[in-house]
């Protein structure tokens, strides 16, 4: 062990990478690949912020900053001290940089005579150590060829058991419990890399541990970058813990087994690249297929995912993750974000004050909710929540929005944060930042609707976007937010840029989202879109697909065009065409096509149509044509054709709700003879179930209808008697009643048709 010691008072900063702020500098040199444990031990007073790096460069702007693996604070004979591990470092010399003079965090000690003790020991290969203190243990273990049943070792080696997997195939798991007790959990890992650990993304296995006692089940997949070959899966049971791959336990128990991974893994494959939807009238529906495939003897489980866009941060420095505040001063992001005239609600803590003008708070600990300047995510301030350093109590800080009324709006909830995953996630859970809602104007907050556990994993004081749909309370007039930062020693929460959104809408499905596809064969998945919401306009999305196969993930682009008049070929009007009042329509009622530009493959005009061979749908004859010069946005010369609005409709089988309709014109070209057909499309509102009395709307009235005509000798359904069998069971009956009466006042699935 080398031990240094001086004082860092006065220093001056001498690495841009750690900030404006002061350090001194200690250095030491290995000659071999190396641990190096590095302490504070024996500081007084103790440093209650240090930097949990080592610079491998003088100056440290020519190098890069190594992190620490791991901390602790509690091993320095409880004098306050850090001690900090960074395992495998290879030769060279490294400079410890010892904070000083930092002007954001006045209450810490961190300046003054040091004590830094430093150890290297000679790195070996092999896996870090484990094990438990038994009382509860694993009794059995079952994944592909092992099942293993035993007493409990508090650790054990059964590395000579071997399960073979596949890349991409899923392994189910399941973990057996000997004395369990419902305050166990437990833990599985498979160094996928085959680097000696268990710490990279994948590596830990998800298990069902709800239960406590057991069994635990999930599902071990070897990922398409697993490394072929034998590897270390590890098996850990913990009591009243969250179980880590590593350390010793009082209770529980530890077996290590093999994985091989082998087997071929199967080409993800995707056809079309891309969807165009469009030009298409208002209102209409309609859609596609997406033929996915897996070239290899490997399945493939696919996941879609639709995106209507995302936004990324634009700021937020990362630290190390032990630090419970955020070390970087970075000083906004411009511009500033007022209130857009489409947001329902937006804050972005520009005022200055927390809380903000109609806001709340409710204040539980000395450290709360309070305005902050050093890294907002927007602007120039945000609002804080730091950890109560004084541990004088549990932290239950609640900042309340103003009353918002939605009045039928469907809005959500985009609001942008930051804190620590190493204190509030994993390895410790000591501090929350939640959002829960009231609809009584705060008087009660029954709802929770987010938290950062939720999130998934996320960077240390970087900010995150997270988007919440409120849609659900449309209906509600006197609602509250709340952002509640709930914990006991746990890390700083930041907010900022907090709005209330129109909800996108969504335009664009896939069946089925996710699945498994059979090696060697293809699968069809069906791309809708329904525009019977949107607007005039252009609109864009991506079909965002992970999937266990090689080439990784895919995005395809979809747009879909909602245009009146579809394209410059083909137009109806109207465009909507309501088909379901054919019966109470004129005789006169006419639908008008207009047919222009180059059509038919291209290359030819109206004028060389021989207009007496001019039919639509077939057979259906025009009640009038003409040559206009221009129509709307069409260029050149543009055939009118008039035809009976009645036929037109009766052209079509019975239709049903809504649908996008093909009509066909087709006739010869006077040279030649030629024939040309040319396509467009048109919404047809057919007719809906359930519709008895034939008013465009079910409700009450219907069922009153129907149960006169079925027991009252009253009037049929009309305009077709099928509207009145709501369970399309080709019968109408008391089932058809009871059915729109569940739909209507119960919740119940809607009406159909035969």
């Amino acid at each position: 062990t080398h031990t240094y010691t001086g004082n860092n008072c006065g220093a001056t900063n001498d690495c841009g990478l750690l900030t404006d702020n002061g350090q001194a500098w200690e250095a030491f040199t290995i000659t071999e690949k190396a641990d190096i444990v590095i302490d504070y031990c024996g500081t007084s007073p103790a440093f209650e912020l240090v930097y949990v790096v080592l610079a491998d460069a003088c100056p440290c702007d020519g190098g890069a900053l190594r992190y620490a693996d791991l901390t602790n604070w509690d091993l320095c004979g409880g004098d306050g001290n850090i001690t900090m591990w960074f395992y495998g470092v290879e030769p060279g010399t490294y400079y410890i940089p010892i904070l000083s003079d930092h002007p954001d965090y006045p209450t810490y000690y961190y300046e003054g005579p040091y004590t830094i003790n430093v150890l290297a020991t000679p790195w070996e290969v092999s896996y870090c150590l484990a094990s438990g203190g038994c009382d509860e243990y694993i009794s059995n273990v079952t994944v592909g060829e092992i099942n293993n049943t035993t007493d409990c070792g508090g650790y054990a080696d059964f590395t000579g058991m071997s399960a073979t997997m596949s890349f991409g195939v899923g392994y189910p798991i399941s973990i057996t419990i000997g004395n369990g007790y419902t305050s166990d959990y437990g833990g599985v890992w498979v160094d996928w890399n085959q680097d000696y650990d268990f710490d990279d993304a994948g590596e830990a296995v998800t298990l069902d541990v709800s239960a406590g006692i057991g069994p635990y089940s999930g599902t071990v997949t070897p990922p398409m970058t697993a490394t072929p070959g034998n590897t270390r899966m590890r098996v850990r049971l913990v009591y009243n813990a969250t179980p880590t791959p590593c350390g010793t336990t009082s209770y529980g128990d530890v077996e290590d087994y093999t994985v091989n991974v082998a087997g071929a893994a199967s080409t993800f494959t995707y056809a079309p690249t891309s969807f165009g939807f469009g030009p298409v009238p208002p209102g209409s529906t309609g859609g596609s297929t997406l033929t996915l495939g897996a070239v290899g003897e490997s399945q493939i489980n696919y996941s879609i995912a639709i995106s209507y866009g995302k936004k990324e941060s634009i700021g937020g420095g990362q630290s190390a993750a032990n630090l419970k505040k955020n070390p970087f001063q970075l000083g906004g992001h411009a511009p500033l974000h007022a209130k857009a005239p489409n947001q329902l609600l937006f804050e972005g803590f520009e005022g200055g004050a927390v809380p903000p003008t109609g806001w709340s708070s409710v204040v539980n600990n000395a450290f709360t909710w309070e305005i902050g300047s050093y890294d907002p995510y927007e602007g120039s301030y945000n609002a804080d929540c730091f950890y109560d350093e004084t541990y004088s109590g549990t932290q239950n800080e609640w900042l309340i929005s103003p009353t918002i009324d939605f009045d039928g709006g469907k809005y959500i909830l985009d609001f942008w944060w930051l804190g620590s995953y190493y204190w509030s996630v994993d390895p410790y859970d000591n501090c929350d930042l939640e959002v829960w809602l009231s609809t009584n104007g705060g008087a009660t907050f029954p709802i929770k609707l987010w938290d950062e556990d939720g999130y998934g994993i996320f960077v240390n004081w970087e900010w995150n976007n997270s988007v919440v749909d409120l849609s659900v309370f449309k209906d509600e007039h006197n609602v509250k937010l709340a952002f509640v930062y709930a914990g006991y020693d746990g890390a700083q929460f930041s907010i900022d840029a907090i709005a209330l959104n129109s909800a996108p809408l969504s335009w664009l499905s896939v069946a089925p989202p996710s699945g498994t596809i059979p090696g060697n064969s293809t699968l069809p998945v069906a791309v809708n879109y329904d525009a019977s919401e949107l607007e005039i306009g252009l609109y864009e999305a991506d079909l965002v697909i992970t999937h266990t196969g090689l080439k990784g993930s895919a995005t395809i682009p979809v747009t879909l065009e909602v245009a009146l008049g579809g394209n410059n070929i083909i137009t109806i009007e109207p465009s909507t065409i309501f088909a379901f009042m054919a019966t109470s329509m004129e005789d006169t009622m006419v639908a008008e096509i207009y047919l222009g530009g180059e059509f038919a493959g291209g290359g030819h005009s109206v004028e060389e149509i021989d207009l007496a061979t001019v039919r639509v749908n077939g057979d259906l004859v025009p009640t009038e044509l003409e040559i206009l010069d221009g129509y709307d946005d069409f260029d050149g010369k543009v055939l009118k054709i008039k035809v009976n609005m009645l036929e037109f409709i009766e052209s079509y089988p019975t239709l049903w709700d809504s649908s996008l309709e093909t009509y066909t014109v087709s006739g010869m070209f006077t040279a030649g003879p030629t024939p040309f057909t040319q396509d467009g499309q048109v919404m047809m509102i057919g007719h809906k179930s359930g519709d008895v009395n034939f008013d465009g709307r079910i409700n009450i009235l219907d069922i009153t209808s129907m149960i006169n005509y079925l027991y009252k000798n009253g009037p049929s359904p009309r305009p077709i008697l099928e509207v009145a069998d709501t369970d399309g069971n080709g019968k109408i009956n008391i089932l058809d009643i009871t059915r729109l009466i569940n739909f209507l006042y119960k919740g119940g699935i809607p009406p159909t048709h035969q």
